[in-house]
């Protein structure tokens, strides 16, 4: 049984599939397939239970506040049959605004989750159009007043940057919009074409340009400054907050904690192995209606592939990669070990040295991955 302080439950249903989106979701199949899914929940929780008080729980999807109260209940319920909240947890729930309404958000605030994570993506409407969302930027404002209005005090909203059409003054405006609503959290997204996407298609196509780089570098530099005058504070490369209101379900993954995921394409790490579930819909409901959810993946990470990660994760954060975490954890030696690397990044601006660590400078985070594929094995 692994011992994990944080679980993710991941919802793989859509109203509408985003032209961006390369995760792991099923459009307009929720209500046919709301059953099976959930008793398929339950029978995956009871086959790997997570055996500990848990720290966070976390709904991601697709779109998790497709669900009505009581089925978030009833998965609530599945996993207290066999772990329970730390007093201080953190409870999340990603949510789209054109699924709210003020009833459904006091059930979830009863229910207890004390977080959500608004997928806003951007306040002006012809955008939102084209990137396929269901909500309109007036939705998104009443989303947010709305949730204040059920109870909820940490909130976070996702923008995005280098849509196609976007401008500068475009992304400025609705980030200034998010900025007005007083979020607890804000996450900025660069648009990034993955594999699976109607865009990596259009790209694959020629009918669709790769995001202007320059144009993406200027609005991430626009919102550090812009963010950090409202007293946002920077802790990762695409997150801000106010203080104290850090993700702690994020920090798990950037810390190289141990979680379990349940449902269909969900992943899990126990420190030293990675597991995935079964990715297609139906035949992961069809093995966890049988009581055997499928692994699709089961790898065992090496000690040099998990030090690799654990520097990259690490660099994602402000704070950076600590000398005494990886003499204690890896038993190395950070600056010895990479003297060349750290020498050349530092020449290149792009690596600061503090008596704590290595972290990447403001420059270093525009070009991260420049720094990033230098400690792959």
């Amino acid at each position: 049984m692994v011992q994990a302080g944080a679980v993710y439950i991941h919802f793989p249903f859509c109203r509408k599939r985003c032209q961006y989106c390369s995760f792991v979701s099923y459009e307009s199949l929720w209500e046919s397939s709301a059953a099976d899914y959930l008793k398929s929940l339950k029978n995956d929780i009871s086959a790997r239970p997570p055996g500990s008080k848990l720290n966070s729980l976390y709904f991601g999807g697709g779109t998790p506040s497709l669900l009505e109260v009581n089925e978030l209940r009833f998965i609530i319920n599945c996993l207290g049959a066999y772990t329970s909240l730390q007093k201080d947890a953190e409870v999340s729930l990603e949510a789209n605004p054109g699924t709210l309404n003020l009833e459904k958000l006091k059930g979830y605030r009863q229910l207890g989750i004390n977080r959500l994570s608004i997928g806003v993506q951007s306040f002006d409407d012809d955008l939102l159009k084209k990137i396929g969302r269901i909500h309109t930027a007036k939705q998104a404002v009443e989303a947010v007043e709305l949730s204040y209005a059920a109870g909820f005090n940490n909130i976070s909203l996702d923008l995005m940057y280098g849509i196609p059409n976007q401008s500068l003054e475009n992304f400025a405006s609705s980030l200034q919009q998010a900025i007005l609503l007083n979020p607890q959290h804000i996450s900025l997204y660069g648009l990034t074409i993955s594999e699976g996407s109607f865009y990596h298609q259009a790209m694959c196509a020629g009918t669709m340009l790769p995001a202007d780089e320059d144009l993406m570098a200027s609005c991430y530099i626009y919102a550090g400054k812009l963010l950090a005058e409202h007293g946002y504070l920077q802790y990762e490369i695409s997150n801000w907050a106010r203080e104290g209101y850090q993700s702690k379900h994020n920090m798990v993954y950037w810390q190289q904690g141990i979680w379990l995921g349940y449902g269909c394409a969900a992943c899990s790490f126990d420190g030293q192995r990675r597991y995935t579930i079964d990715r297609n819909l139906d035949s992961y409901m069809q093995s966890a209606l049988a009581g055997t959810p499928f692994l699709q993946e089961n790898e065992e990470v090496s000690q040099e592939d998990l030090l690799a990660e654990g520097i990259i994760l690490a660099l994602r954060l402000n704070e950076g990669a600590k000398f005494k975490y990886f003499k204690d954890r890896y038993h190395i030696d950070l600056a010895r070990k990479y003297v060349a690397i750290i020498k050349e990044m530092r020449k290149a601006g792009l690596l600061e040295v503090n008596q704590d660590g290595i972290v990447l400078t403001e420059r270093g985070r525009l070009l991260s991955n420049e720094v990033f594929w230098r400690f792959l094995p």
